[in-house]
């Protein structure tokens, strides 16, 4: 299993409990969370419960999920789960979700490869 992917532009890395802050934070954007499966956090412990439950199925197998980091900042996070789901949420440094910034896709088209 690989821990870290790195491009030029973005890095990759297996989500820590100290990462709940800035999780917490795309997670309680109403904005970010338009397209996910569950309503916006109300609280960083639910944000938390949910980065214990992710680092669990990433052991176990069941899950392969990353933060995604750009110029030292988490702005979201990508993974599949159950071997056939790819999952991704993310948010721009400024605040911006990034599902609404054009530049998102120029962001990622053709530097991040998972092989």
């Amino acid at each position: 299993m690989t821990d870290t992917l790195t491009t030029a532009r973005l890095t990759l890395r297996r989500i820590s409990m100290d990462d709940a802050p800035a999780m917490h934070a795309i997670f309680a954007d109403t904005d970010a969370m338009r397209y996910w499966s569950r309503l916006p956090h109300t609280d960083v412990a639910e944000t938390e419960a949910w980065i214990a439950k992710t680092i669990a199925s990433n052991e176990s197998g069941e899950g392969d999920d990353f933060v995604v980091i750009r110029d030292g900042a988490l702005v979201g996070r990508v993974g599949i789960w159950q071997n056939n789901e790819l999952g991704l949420i993310s948010r721009l440094p400024s605040g911006e979700p990034a599902w609404r910034a054009r530049r998102w896709r120029r962001l990622c088209n053709g530097h991040m490869r998972v092989v």
